[in-house]
């Protein structure tokens, strides 16, 4: 209560089980739209949408991973409704997928697609070392969140199908939008589900992440590799992970400190339609958070913010009944530009897409 008061205008605080339908239908019924900013479980994100269906609401979220399939299962029943749904329209998924579907456009043929997200630290570290090196319940949940999604058998789109492979033990080396590179493994996200839908031909899809400054991957990857083996609880090797870099800011941090902060980006390969060779594109948004600290989901609420608002004012008004993921139903460059309000520091003029080619050979 105390924060909606805060918030002000017609926001109000609400009693119900975000998993239970039920609980869930007489507060959904009232309203517009439902965004879905929940996560965590399976049934708090499958749970929203199944009472919006019932209730005949549209429908976002920032959605991901495990968690789509639940969602897309519910096609149908959204299809029977009338209820247009749009899953996954975060930062990653998100604006990667949109990026991916912008970069195809400008190929004969994809062969191949890998998504990252590379995760600072300093917003963590910081109060960590404030407090005297205490690291406290919700950072290391944060970690072990990301944790869970690199260790064991993660979901990749490999040779035309979906399967799973050993992610930490697959590191490969990235090509930045801005110049530089990065260290990544495969990430348990759902553009390896969705994105073969979109695109003709596609061969292979990976989600990837990765850590700022590139130092910290070995120790991600171990980390990741422990909880695999069953050497230690997600939990345990967050901690473990937080409390190896407190221990010596200087080695692990020191320089990260006004590091240019690198925003998801969407590597692809294929046959460029302009040159009829083979190319590798690396493209981001252009940002308005730079440099470390970042804030705390910068990238994940601007986009759903913004699915949102296009759904309410009518920019959206023609999406088909259906559970769908950002590329199946999203103009990218109209909805790049809408995002510009709150993602990057200016209004972006054209594309506003940073952009690196390298010739694949």
């Amino acid at each position: 209560a105390g924060f909606a008061a805060e918030l002000g205008g017609k926001t109000r605080a609400a009693r119900a089980d975000a998993g239970d339908p039920d609980s869930l239908l007489p507060l959904i019924a009232e309203h517009d739209l439902v965004v879905n900013a929940t996560g965590g479980t399976a049934d708090l994100i499958a749970g929203a949408l199944a009472a919006a269906i019932r209730a005949r609401v549209p429908y976002c979220d920032t959605s991901g991973g495990q968690f789509a399939a639940p969602l897309l299962a519910q096609d149908a029943a959204a299809k029977a409704a009338g209820v247009a749904a749009v899953i996954g329209i975060g930062a990653n998924p998100g604006g990667t997928n949109l990026m991916a579907k912008h970069l195809a456009a400008r190929f004969e043929t994809v062969e191949t697609i890998e998504s990252c997200f590379v995760q600072g630290v300093l917003h963590w570290i910081d109060p960590i070392l404030a407090a005297g090196g205490e690291v406290g319940a919700g950072s290391a949940a944060t970690v072990a969140d990301i944790l869970k999604g690199a260790s064991g058998r993660v979901p990749v789109f490999r040779d035309g199908r979906l399967t799973a492979i050993d992610g930490p033990g697959e590191a490969v080396t990235l090509p930045l939008p801005a110049g530089g590179e990065v260290s990544a493994i495969p990430y348990g996200n759902s553009e390896v589900m969705t994105l073969p839908r979109s695109i003709p031909g596609l061969r292979d899809v990976t989600c990837r992440a990765a850590f700022q400054p590139d130092r910290l991957n070995p120790l991600f990857r171990d980390q990741a590799a422990r909880i695999a083996a069953g050497e230690a609880s997600r939990e345990e090797a967050a901690r473990a992970f937080l409390e190896t870099i407190v221990a010596d800011p200087e080695r692990w941090v020191d320089d990260a400190r006004g590091m240019k902060k690198v925003t998801p980006f969407t590597v692809m390969t294929g046959v460029s339609k302009e040159t009829g060779a083979r190319a590798t594109v690396s493209a981001t948004l252009a940002s308005r958070f730079d440099a470390e600290p970042e804030p705390a989901g910068c990238y994940t609420a601007a986009p759903l913010a913004t699915c949102a608002e296009m759904m309410l004012d009518g920019t959206l008004r023609d999406l088909p009944p259906g559970t769908h993921p950002p590329e199946a139903v999203l103009d990218p460059l109209p909805f790049f530009e809408r995002l510009s309000g709150l993602w990057s520091p200016a209004p972006m003029t054209g594309q506003g897409v940073t952009e690196r080619r390298i010739e694949a050979g």
